[in-house]
């Protein structure tokens, strides 16, 4: 790691600006972090006090003042000059959160080649987020964004053409080989740090986006009086000196190279937003509909049947009917071109709008019937219907539908509880559903509108699990159950299943390919953990209970013992025993 890196924060005026921004680098750096403060010749007089005070505060902190307006370039030159190792130059219109010198530092440490390295804002240009190229409002959860940053894997650092001034460190390495900033071409101000960069480019070192850092930038509240305004001589004078920025730049705007990253922060920042919001209050489970924070069995159900759906639903159009909490249709915008929830809930539309809708862009919900779908005909390429026809009288009306507002090609994936497995063996009775159909009678429905379908049957197990490591060369599912001390094999399990999943469709080629088997769990392995739980439990109630027959067995002893002695000895021990009688 290199040794820590200078802060350095030039001042003109804009008081209410600086006194934020060194509020915000006190919060987030060490008391020991070098911090240099330069004043070049603010008019405005709190600024003064303020830079002392804060000198005063932190012995690391200090401050240069310039006896007259030397301008950003010359002030900036003048702080490299007045310092050793690398620098963090930090415009003072800023407000920095969380690890971002940290962030920057271990940039440095991990590109032996590095001259700039430059962190997403919401106004920087080229290193803008979420926005490329706009001058986006300042997040607001800055801390949830940099988590995001973290989360979505380790930093890629992908080049840039040139860092952006507002908040870049650069090298000492990048120094000592092109120099400072050219103040006789920029002056003031603007392209300065363009230059610079270039520089380093021409004499083969990096500048990069550190993709796990964002400082929000104001955007020209310091210098702007001065003439720190973008475009003018300055950019025309930064062409001649380097024939073919412009293209240069246009290029990489028009490639993006760094777009799939905002965008698996954007995505990863949106799912910690819809978590922290305190109006995403679960729905209540009522035992008509399944919402995810059910857990154990009745969870890995649920789950099971939509992720079971994620593949065989990619970049297509789907609907999700009757999607209830939500949940299901968000997982299946993971993987769908487009996905519309419909649920005759309003009260659950509303919540999936605002606990989901915010995640995915190709999501999203409204109020609508199963058997009066809102949509038009032939608009989707798949439907979705799970746990929906044992709910309703009007099971064919839903299926005729379904098939109305499927495309030719498309495909139906439905669920139902097996009427004989589910309530007949069990004797359980659900009062939410009004009619559940025995697996012909479920088929006989099906056969009115899709004369192509494929069955599958779904249950919990408790089984041992086999798979294949590395490269996959078989094809086929096995099964194996013992049966009375004999093994039975079979290509699938051989149980009886408690819910039928069918793929229907008008013709067989509409039908997507299909997997043999299908496993499903959670990483915590919960119903396991669950069923490990109540074991360990159980032996530490059974070795409790045998503590408590030992005891009660001594007991009965001495009853025994006191029982077969002569009288004197019996109201002796009655006497021991029942003291308080006595």
């Amino acid at each position: 790691m290199n040794a820590p890196a200078t802060i350095i924060v030039p001042v003109f005026n804009a008081f209410e600006y600086v006194e934020r921004c060194l509020d915000s680098i006190a919060r987030t750096v060490a008391d020991d972090q070098a911090v240099l403060l330069v004043d070049d010749a603010s008019s405005d007089p709190r600024i003064s006090p303020l830079l002392k005070k804060w000198s005063q505060e932190r012995s690391s902190w200090r401050v240069l003042s310039n006896a007259s307006n030397l301008g950003f370039v010359q002030t900036v030159n003048r702080a490299i000059a007045d310092t050793e190792g690398d620098v963090v130059l930090l415009n003072s219109d800023t407000l920095v959160h969380g690890c971002w010198l940290d962030a920057l530092q271990r940039c440095a440490g991990n590109i032996e080649s590095l001259a700039t390295a430059t962190p997403f804002s919401n106004n920087a240009e080229i290193c803008s987020y979420p926005n490329f190229c706009e001058s986006n409002l300042p997040c607001e959860h800055p801390e949830l964004l940099i988590q995001a940053m973290r989360e979505v894997g380790p930093p890629q650092y992908p080049e840039l053409p040139t860092g952006v001034g507002f908040c870049m460190l650069v090298t000492r390495r990048a120094l000592d080989l092109v120099g400072s900033f050219d103040a006789d071409t920029f002056g003031v101000g603007y392209g300065e740090e363009n230059d610079f960069c270039l520089r380093c480019s021409k004499a083969g070192l990096r500048n990069v986006l550190c993709d796990d850092a964002y400082v929000i930038h104001q955007g020209g509240a310091s210098f702007s009086a001065i003439g720190h305004a973008p475009n003018g001589d300055n950019l025309r004078r930064l062409n001649e000196k380097h024939p073919g920025y412009d293209a240069l730049v246009a290029d990489f705007i028009d490639k993006d190279p760094i777009k799939p990253i905002r965008a698996k922060i954007a995505s990863r920042y949106a799912q910690l937003l819809a978590d922290s919001q305190p109006h995403q209050d679960p729905l209540p489970f009522t035992g008509e509909r399944f919402t995810p924070e059910c857990v154990r069995e009745i969870a890995y159900e649920h789950w099971h049947r939509y992720a079971f759906a994620q593949p065989l639903i990619c970049e297509l159009e789907v609907l999700d009917i009757a999607c209830g909490e939500g949940y299901g249709s968000a997982m299946l915008a993971e993987s769908a071109a487009t996905v519309i929830g419909v649920d005759i809930d309003q009260a659950s539309v509303d919540h999936a709008t605002r606990r989901y809708g915010p995640l995915h862009t190709n999501l999203r919900y409204e109020r609508g019937s199963a058997t009066a779908i809102p949509l038009a005909d032939n608009s989707v390429d798949a439907v979705v219907s799970f746990e929906t026809i044992e709910h309703i009288h009007e099971q064919e009306e839903l299926l005729q539908e379904i098939a109305r507002v499927l495309r030719d090609d498309g495909f139906l994936i439905i669920s139902s509880p097996d009427r004989r497995m589910y309530s007949d063996v069990t004797g359980f009775v659900n009062e939410h559903h009004v009619k559940e159909l025995y697996r012909e009678e479920f088929e006989a429905l099906l056969d009115k509108n899709f004369p192509r379908y494929a069955m599958f049957g779904q249950k919990l197990l408790f089984q041992s699990a086999i798979w294949q490591l590395g490269s996959a060369l078989g094809q086929e599912s096995h099964a194996a159950r013992l049966n009375h001390g004999r093994v039975e094999h079979s290509p699938v399990p051989a149980y009886d299943p408690i819910y039928f999943i069918a793929i229907c469709a008008n013709k067989a080629s509409a039908l997507p390919k299909l997997p043999h088997t299908s496993l499903y769990g959670d990483a915590e392995e919960s119903v396991y953990e669950h069923y490990n739980d109540e074991v360990r439990r159980n032996i530490h109630a059974g070795s409790v209970i045998k503590e408590m027959e030992k005891h009660l067995d001594y007991l009965k002893q001495r009853v025994a013992d006191l029982e077969s002695a002569e009288p004197e000895r019996r109201s002796w021990w009655a006497r021991i025993l029942n003291p308080k009688k006595n």
